[in-house]
């Protein structure tokens, strides 16, 4: 019978090629599209996609998970603000705990297709790292949930969990600096900004008093031209916080726990990992504890206000706590532009401010509607030509977005391909050139040659010149299944745009893209709406002018951040 392998991650791949080549006749399952290009791009040869659960699988994932996290976080508030009452919403783990149930459900379900494809007596090889889930580090969770779903079922397995190597130990800015010095004017703690630091860094710079970085030790945005704490190592923190604070450390971790391997016992079966998991969790939980007592300590002045970002690194949780206690305004700012990460409950304390072209209400842990604001991040809007083109449509640029969620693939691939294959034959039926261009950090144009037949000229054509050249050299662009926040350039650059919605989205889906701006239809209606445009170059023109003119009234609504900061 010929063994199976599979691999969910990167670091995967060299642990599986040494172990195919150990088993002869060894077929690699993957479940990410990604991870395909990884493989062949590597000579690993003897590998396939597997199949996914179907349609929208990952939609009733998202939701589930959502929906338990609600729970979880209600229980682990109640814990937790027996010891500090303003912890309560703040979303103290939320973010890492989210993804990590996200991670082992997807795995679970894809591990009960697995077994329902398996051949009979069939050996499933799983591969991991021997090490907790942690939001964008390499993992065992995978490995684990699908080890638990083929036990379920009766099918034969083997868990190989190898070294993937130490993380540096956690770290906390350094408060000390700030023990004799007056009030910054405010605070920011922006992980995860990479696109919009600049914009950020001059708004700040512009806007009247000072500024003071607090830097995450992973993902961090370095703002220039403001100053920013050291880090300095938690352990060292604690010892200076003295043996009272220990103490409350452990008592506080006895109490959280219960809840988290409550949340832990329904995804796993392996024991001893779900004792690892559970304790990157709880020490999760336990250095926003230290982080909070650590601020009220050290720091004699406050600042007048708190500028997040809505992609928690690790402190988001002690930070909030800190504002609540203290009445500090907080300013929410989305990471790439939009709200879609489930927000803290702050009440009035907070506003969330998110890109115009937002397609969704920002929402809290609850799912409640939060209140949010525009933000004009500074891109120039161009005007419509003058009058249509004298040409039907040439050139259709198709915007691919990056499909995996922290490992999970979140679409299905073959539908995907599929879709894909129907839009490059329409191109070639109307003599219209259509150019792929898929996320250059998350691609997969090696699966894209193979299953389309593209040519890897034609690809490097969409990847080669920056989004800005990529889509003023196209006549129209096309969205195509999750929303890409890519979709911005089009719309101001007076690009007509639709965008093509293969299954039902997610709301962390949905928030990408505002249909009211970009039409959101199935594929064939998409067809026939290019169609229309190739026929009658005046009709893309007046939808090119009705776009823009929504577009153009949404900016004029929105403020710069400028106006935000207090």
């Amino acid at each position: 019978m010929k063994p199976l392998i599979t691999v969910t991650h990167r670091l995967d791949l060299p642990a599986a090629a040494a172990l195919q080549n150990q088993l002869e006749g060894a077929e690699l399952l993957l479940f990410d599209p990604q991870l395909f290009d990884q493989a062949r791009s590597l000579g690993l040869g003897n590998a396939r996609l597997a199949r996914t659960v179907g349609p929208g699988f990952m939609s009733e994932v998202f939701r589930r998970a959502r929906s338990d996290m609600a729970a979880y976080q209600a229980r682990l508030d109640a814990v937790l603000a027996e010891l500090l009452p303003e912890a309560e919403g703040c979303q103290w783990g939320y973010f890492n705990a989210f993804y990590a149930l996200l991670n082992l459900r997807g795995y679970a379900a894809l591990g009960r297709c697995l077994a329902e494809d398996a051949p009979a007596g069939a050996l499933v090889h799983l591969l991991g790292a021997a090490a907790p889930y942690r939001y964008g580090q390499p993992s065992g969770a995978a490995c684990m949930a699908m080890a638990a779903a083929l036990q379920g079922a009766g099918v034969q397995h083997r868990s190989y969990l190898y070294d993937a190597g130490q993380l540096p130990g956690p770290e906390l800015p350094d408060w000390r600096p700030l023990e004799q010095r007056p009030a910054a004017r405010r605070w920011a703690h922006l992980p995860t900004c990479f696109y919009d630091k600049d914009y950020l860094a001059a708004q700040i710079l512009a806007a009247q008093g000072d500024c003071l970085q607090v830097p995450a030790q992973f993902y961090d945005v370095e703002l220039t031209g403001i100053e920013r704490l050291p880090l300095r190592p938690l352990d060292e923190v604690r010892a200076a916080l003295g043996p009272a604070h220990q103490q409350q450390c452990e008592e506080l971790a006895a109490r959280v726990r219960p809840v988290v391997l409550q949340l832990l016992a329904s995804e796993l079966r392996n024991e001893a990992f779900i004792q690892l998991q559970a304790q990157a969790l709880v020490e999760a939980l336990l250095l926003q504890f230290t982080l909070f007592h650590d601020i009220e300590q050290r720091v004699q002045a406050l600042p007048g206000q708190l500028l997040l970002s809505n992609h928690d690194s690790g402190l988001l949780g002690g930070l909030l706590s800190l504002a609540r206690r203290h009445r500090l305004p907080v300013l929410m700012l989305p990471h790439a532009k939009f709200q879609n990460i489930p927000l803290p409950k702050l009440g009035g304390q907070m506003q969330c401010l998110h890109h115009p072209v937002q397609g969704a209400d920002c929402r809290d842990t609850d799912d409640r509607r939060v209140p949010g604001a525009l933000l004009r991040f500074g891109e120039r809007h161009q005007p419509v030509p003058a009058q249509a083109p004298a040409q039907p449509l040439r050139t259709l640029g198709v915007l691919l977005s990056g499909l995996s969620h922290n490992g999970l693939s979140t679409a299905d691939i073959h539908a995907y391909l599929d879709g894909l294959r129907q839009l490059l034959d329409w191109g070639r039926r109307r003599g219209v050139e259509v150019l792929l261009r898929y996320k250059p950090t998350e691609g997969f144009p090696l699966l894209l040659q193979e299953s389309l037949g593209v040519t890897p000229e034609s690809l490097q054509r969409g990847v080669a010149q920056p989004l800005v050249a990529f889509v003023q050299g196209c006549d129209a662009c096309l969205g195509y299944d999750i929303p890409t926040s890519a979709a911005i350039e089009p719309l101001m650059h007076a690009v007509p745009m639709l965008h093509c919605q293969l299954r039902a989205l997610v709301w962390e889906e949905k928030a990408l893209l505002d249909r009211e701006l970009v039409p959101s239809l199935p594929l064939g209606e998409c067809l026939d709406e290019l169609d229309a445009w190739w026929r009658d170059p005046a009709l893309q023109w007046d939808f090119q002018r009705r776009q823009h003119a929504r577009l153009a009234q949404r900016l004029a609504d929105s403020p710069p951040l400028l106006q935000y900061l207090r």
